[in-house]
């Protein structure tokens, strides 16, 4: 039976001239038909290291010897079997590297192309595509490796392969990095510069792409969580009696939703990170106004002084900041991030359906408590009301209202004086921290035109639980603003 090297050959060169031919025309060819720098001109023809090319048929084989000829280079085709010797190392390293390079650098403009695409994308159900690093990974991981065989032929620690996790911006590096063994200069006008150069300029812009705008949202995120410093929200007993510092607090929520919206405007940033800092804009400004509905039930409850905010400024604020994420979002269009990420908090969809319907139970025993209120609400003016007297105030006492309402399953309910406690045990919502609900009890006095009065609201004072899921019975914090708006639009029509 024949041995399969019997019919391969290796052609072998040391870097030998031919008779007649001079180092200096045959360097010349090598640069200009072989495309090889001048490091690699000179490891070949200096130091006479040996190429040889294995595993080629007998036609390939004379093909490249006729070339090698051509050019000036003594060659000796044989036959595999005859040669018995593993590659140098050096020769191995550069075939690795050249082949793993060659296939990640391919790669990686594949994927850049297809991810850019599918962001871009606007066929329905297909918006905004965006799976991350993920698809980057296999392609990165040949570059490291292609980096790690290419350092060793530069003369540097294999470490150096690390570089291929900035992708084609380490490749760049390690291509204008100097060969430790070889003093030649390169020329900036070489082949293999240019190439190094635009790896640089391409791969920097996909590093600020991907890189540089997960760092800022990230650090985004991060400041999100420091406005809330300072505050003193829920379970705290502690008042803040002084209207500045919810003036300020107002003021630097302004400026963190102002900064984030710039910049998502103003850069060209992955669906994801979008979607990241719009929540953490909507979530910071649900925040803010849970934290001014439990000092208001603060106030009520320990009757020390009368809340520092009016009820005009609130409503005016949180008409402000509506407006101004309702004007962002028209600059998009339905099924982009910015679209949906805002809707989940401007009240048009954005937010998953299980969650609302799970939701809604507690809508549901709100309304049916709020009901029992006004009755008993009326029963007690009736039973206490005395003629030319001012209208009795309804001693609050959930306890003896909400106590008997139906409960939905999986859903636990505390019931206090002047709160309720919402705690999801089955479903979608488990998990999450529990629910604060607070009264917040508003008393008008009689004036010329209107008789006194009294209202009752349920406000969510706790911030742990995510008010944009709570679409029933007006706990939202822009709930009022939502219904206005969509009321005008219905009007238009």
């Amino acid at each position: 039976m024949t041995d399969a090297n019997d019919n391969h050959f290796c052609v072998l060169a040391s870097g030998e001239c031919l008779p007649g031919k001079t180092t200096q025309n045959v360097r010349q060819k090598l640069l200009s038909q072989w495309q090889l720098s001048e490091q690699e001109c000179d490891h070949w023809l200096e130091q006479k290291q040996v190429f040889f090319r294995q595993g080629l048929t007998e036609d390939e084989a004379k093909i490249l010897q006729n070339t090698l000829e051509n050019i000036g280079l003594q060659s000796e085709r044989v036959s595999q079997r005859e040669v018995d010797i593993e590659a140098p190392q050096g020769n191995q390293d550069g075939l690795l590297a050249q082949r793993y390079l060659s296939i990640a650098t391919t790669l990686l403009l594949l994927t850049y192309i297809i991810d850019n695409t599918l962001l871009k994308a606007a066929l329905p159900g297909i918006e905004n595509l965006d799976f991350g690093f993920f698809p980057y990974l296999f392609s990165i991981a040949l570059m490291c490796k292609g980096l790690y065989h290419f350092a060793h032929v530069k003369g540097y620690s294999g470490y150096l392969g690390l570089l291929g996790l900035t992708g084609l911006f380490g490749l760049a590096i390690t291509l204008l990095l100097p060969h430790r063994e070889l003093s030649s200069r390169r020329k900036i006008f070489q082949s293999s510069t240019i190439f190094a150069f635009c790896c640089l300029g391409f791969g920097a812009m996909s590093l600020h792409s991907l890189l540089g705008h997960y760092l800022y949202q990230d650090e985004y995120v991060a400041i999100s969580r420091q406005l809330e410093t300072g505050r003193n929200q829920f379970p705290s007993q502690q008042l803040d009696q002084q209207a500045t510092i919810f003036n300020t607090e107002w003021q630097e929520l302004q400026l963190f939703i102002d900064t984030g919206l710039d910049k998502i405007s103003s850069e060209q940033m992955r669906p994801r990170y979008q979607a990241a800092m719009l929540e953490a804009i909507g979530e910071e400004v649900d925040h803010l106004f849970i934290w001014i509905n439990y000092q208001e039930f603060l106030h009520q409850k320990v009757k020390v002084s009368q809340f520092p905010l009016p009820e005009k400024q609130i409503n005016k604020w949180k008409q402000d900041v509506f407006d101004k994420l309702w004007a962002f979002r028209e600059n998009f269009k339905p099924g982009e991030q910015v679209y949906t990420s805002l809707s989940k908090y401007l009240g048009q969809g954005g937010v998953r359906y299980e969650d609302v319907e799970a939701a809604s139970s507690v809508g549901q025993y709100l309304g049916n408590t709020y009901k029992a209120m006004q009755q008993a609400s009326l029963n007690y003016l009736v039973k206490h009301q005395q003629s030319e007297q001012p209208e009795p105030i309804w001693p609050l006492d959930l306890k003896e209202v909400a106590s008997h309402q139906q409960r939905a399953d999986g859903l636990n309910i505390e019931v206090h004086q002047d709160s309720l406690t919402f705690t999801f045990t089955k479903g979608p919502l488990a998990g999450f921290a529990p629910l604060h609900i607070a009264v917040i009890h508003q008393y008008r006095p009689a004036t010329k035109w209107q008789r006194a009065y009294s209202s009752y609201q349920f406000r969510q004072i706790s911030s742990g639980f995510p008010n944009h899921l709570l679409h029933s019975f007006g706990v939202r914090t822009l709930d009022k603003q939502i219904n206005l708006k969509l009321e005008e639009r219905r009007y238009r029509r």
